[in-house]
């Protein structure tokens, strides 16, 4: 817990190592880093929910020691088709 956020999600993001670039197969699997951006993109707009969602509550919440966990599949790459964005949204959690 001594990262920045700035850094903590630049550590989280880094998929130049794990999975493999398909390399010339980039017409039939994404890439790492089109999986990192929708995961980016999925999270960020589920963490701006769960902030509207906080600032509509009426009732004031403690919130001291609370933590949001994020996570996001990136042991394998899906294959391109029609649901490749939508398969990798639903496998990004927050």
């Amino acid at each position: 817990q001594r990262l920045s956020a700035n850094d903590m999600l630049m550590h989280f993001f880094d998929v130049h190592q794990v999975p493999e670039d398909p390399g010339y197969q980039v017409e039939s699997w994404l890439t790492p880093i089109e999986v990192a951006e929708i995961s980016h993109h999925e999270m960020a707009r589920k963490l701006l929910q769960l902030a509207v969602a906080c600032r509509k509550c009426h009732v004031p919440q403690k919130w001291i020691g609370s933590s949001v966990a994020l996570g996001f599949e990136c042991g394998r790459l899906p294959p391109r088709c029609a649901t490749s964005e939508e398969d990798v949204r639903r496998a990004t959690h927050v």
